[in-house]
């Protein structure tokens, strides 16, 4: 993730890998997945192996500030949440989700695990609860450009020091998510001219 994360799919290959990690055999990673996009695969799948009860239990502790959309669209990424704030690699876990969603190499499909596909259904359901007079193609499109902020916002919270608009990086972090959920319930709720 470190690698991919500083480098891009594009700059890391396989034996980098290897040597990285310190492997006497520079065609192990090779071996045992035979192409990148298998070791992406399993990256993810790595990532993504939470538990249910851990995503509830974050939910519950952290999402009580929430409701309405933003309390849907907290729960729909709070599996990215746990990621970032509860494994010591999380936040090269995201900054290499970034990187994916750039890539020209990577295959986007990837960049999903199972458990965040199958929470897709439930969570266009929960939005149009609050929003019904929106079409469920409108919410899922926006919904696509909702993850691709949530993950770059996540991946370069270090950025917020040297920001467009000075340094941001005095708002303390539970005020910086509140401002990305609004910002980003802003973007569902808000009507197409």
């Amino acid at each position: 993730m470190e690698l991919y994360a500083r480098f891009g799919v594009e700059g890391v290959s396989l034996r980098a890998v290897n040597e990285h990690s310190g492997s006497q055999n520079h065609s192990a990673a090779h071996y045992h997945f035979k192409t990148k996009e298998k070791f992406i695969e399993h990256i993810i799948a790595y990532m993504f192996d939470i538990e249910e009860t851990e995503i509830d239990e974050y939910v519950e502790t952290h999402g009580r500030q929430f409701s309405g959309v933003e309390g849907v669209i907290f729960s729909m990424m709070a599996p990215l949440l746990v990621i970032y704030d509860n494994r010591e690699w999380g936040r090269n876990a995201l900054k290499f989700l970034a990187v994916l969603l750039i890539s020209t190499e990577a295959n986007k499909l990837t960049l999903w695990s199972k458990s965040m596909v199958s929470r897709n259904a439930d969570f266009i359901d929960a939005l149009s609860k609050y929003l019904p007079n929106r079409k469920p193609s409108d919410l899922k499109l926006r919904a696509s450009f909702m993850y691709i902020n949530l993950i770059v916002s996540l991946a370069s919270d270090e950025a917020t020091e040297n920001t467009v608009f000075g340094d941001l990086s005095g708002v303390s972090e539970d005020k910086q998510f509140a401002h990305l959920f609004a910002y980003c319930a802003g973007g569902m709720t808000q009507t197409v001219i």
